[in-house]
Order: structure tokens, then C-alpha cells, then sequence
């Protein structure tokens, strides 16, 4: 099997899962040449995922085990969101054992794959309760609210945010949005164009900072290009300064037909 051929993205459970069964890692080099792919193909998706590494029959040779776990700790520090281990050696899980004590990790070793997709979906539900205890306001109206306000358009390739008429107060709301945001366009596993209605909403002074750097975030990770409608004078003399400052174009439009027609310019020259 090629190195390629190992690693499948499951967008609709948030997994990457490596498929090592019967591999050899017989030296450094070997290590280097897997984990340069394995990183190439993460890299690509352009956000962090829920790991499953199943070592059904792999083996690492004692020469090629520090070049493993060094790759292994670099590559979960960067993209893993959690990482569970399925149907590992007796040999693989004392080094993994022995790796988790030293750099203090959990080594959620588990025999059966099945059981490992289990994990990986409790993990995948406690990171969601924990966002939403960041955010005791978010109630279920608050998230109906912020569903309704988001749309995707496969065939436009958008992802439509309706800030019309919202008060952004202070960066605990800023925080509690970009999070939804965030999280839902993640659960997509793809890039958009980001088409943004400012119709009415207000940010306060106070809460700029957060939307400003929430916003920038959310762009960079998961944006193929933003345009931005029907935004206050003051809103958007505020874009276009931060625009000036961060080099980026604000490409503000008094309509959303304006702005589609932009996003399609932009997919056309894409």
C-alpha cells in the first residue's frame, strides 16, 4: 500500500484516520518519507482533525523510534484535535506507554477499531459540551439564532453570515458567535467563499478587537476569498482602516447582488 493510500479524511465525524496495518518503519529515513506525506495531505485540508492511528500489525524498528515519536509529537501538536491508537503491538505500546510519560500525553491505546471510533466520538462530544460551558448564554433559542443567520451554497461554493441587525457588545459575544462559526464551518471540512450581510449590526468600540482578530482567524484557516454588504459608514470606514493596516481587501458592496457578482469574479479568475 502506498504512503497515500494510508490516510482517509471522515469530514462528517471530524476524522483523519491512518491506516498502518502490516507497515515497517525499518529506519529514520522511512519515518521521514510517511510523516512528510501524512503531513502533506493534513496540511492540505486546511484545519485540525480527530486522530485514529490503527498499528494492526505495524511495526517500528528500535533505530526508527525516536524519528517516530518526534514526527508523531510534532504532527499532533499542529493538527490533532485528539489522538486515539487502535490494535497496537505489545512491543508499540510500551514505547508509546513509555513516550506518554515522558512527554505527558494521554496514550488512549485501544484494541478494536470500533471502539476506537467510540472514543473519538465521546472525545468529540465533550469538546462540544466544554465550548458550550464557555458560553452559559447559549441556550437553545441563542444557537437556533446563530443557525439561522449561517448558509451554505455547495453550488456557489458560499458560506453566507447574516450579522444584519445583531449588537456585537463586548468580545464575550464576538467569542460566542465566531465559535459557533468556527465550528460548523470545520464540520464542513472544506473551504468558502465568505459572503458577510452587515445590514444594521453594530460592533462596539469595545468588542472591535476580539471581532477584528475572531475574524481574521476564521479567514485565514477556512475563507477562498471574503466580500463583505451593506455595511454603516462607520462600520465600514472601520473595515477599511483595519483593511489598510493587515493589507487585505475589504471588498465592501452596498448590495448582495454586488457581492455575489464579486465572489463570482473572484471563482472565475480562481
Amino acid at each position: 500500500m502506498n504512503d497515500s493510500d494510508r490516510v482517509k479524511f471522515h469530514a462528517e465525524i471530524q476524522v483523519m484516520e491512518v491506516d498502518l496495518n502490516d507497515a515497517v518503519f525499518d529506519s529514520a529515513a522511512r519515518v521521514d518519507a510517511f510523516y512528510d506525506e501524512l503531513t502533506r495531505q493534513v496540511e492540505q485540508t486546511g484545519r485540525k482533525w480527530y486522530f485514529l492511528i490503527d498499528y494492526g500489525n505495524c511495526r517500528v524498528w528500535p533505530e526508527a523510534w525516536i524519528a517516530w515519536a518526534n514526527r508523531g509529537k510534532r504532527l499532533n501538536l499542529g493538527w490533532s484535535m485528539g489522538t486515539v491508537r487502535a490494535k497496537a503491538s505489545a512491543e508499540i505500546r510500551s514505547q508509546i506507554e513509555a513516550s506518554a510519560g515522558r512527554d505527558t500525553f494521554d496514550a488512549n491505546l485501544i484494541d478494536t477499531h470500533a471502539d476506537a471510533l467510540a472514543t473519538l466520538a465521546d472525545m468529540k462530544a465533550a469538546d462540544e459540551r466544554a465550548e458550550l460551558a464557555r458560553h452559559p448564554k447559549l441556550d437553545a433559542d441563542t444557537m437556533a439564532e446563530f443557525e439561522r443567520r449561517l448558509r451554505f451554497d455547495p453550488d456557489e461554493h458560499i458560506m453566507e453570515t447574516d450579522f444584519s441587525e445583531y449588537e456585537f457588545a463586548d468580545s464575550r459575544s464576538v467569542d460566542a458567535f465566531y465559535d459557533f462559526l468556527e465550528r460548523r464551518v470545520n464540520e464542513t471540512g472544506r473551504k468558502w467563499y465568505f459572503l458577510v450581510n452587515y445590514r444594521r449590526c453594530l460592533v462596539d468600540q469595545l468588542a472591535w478587537i476580539a471581532f477584528a482578530s475572531r475574524g481574521k482567524k476564521l479567514n485565514l484557516a477556512w475563507s477562498l476569498g471574503s466580500v463583505r454588504y451593506d455595511a454603516s459608514p462607520e462600520t465600514a470606514a472601520e473595515i477599511r482602516a483595519r483593511a489598510g493596516t493587515e493589507a487585505f481587501d475589504p471588498n465592501l458592496f452596498p448590495s448582495r447582488d454586488e457581492a455575489v457578482g464579486r465572489i463570482r469574479e473572484m471563482r472565475q479568475a480562481a
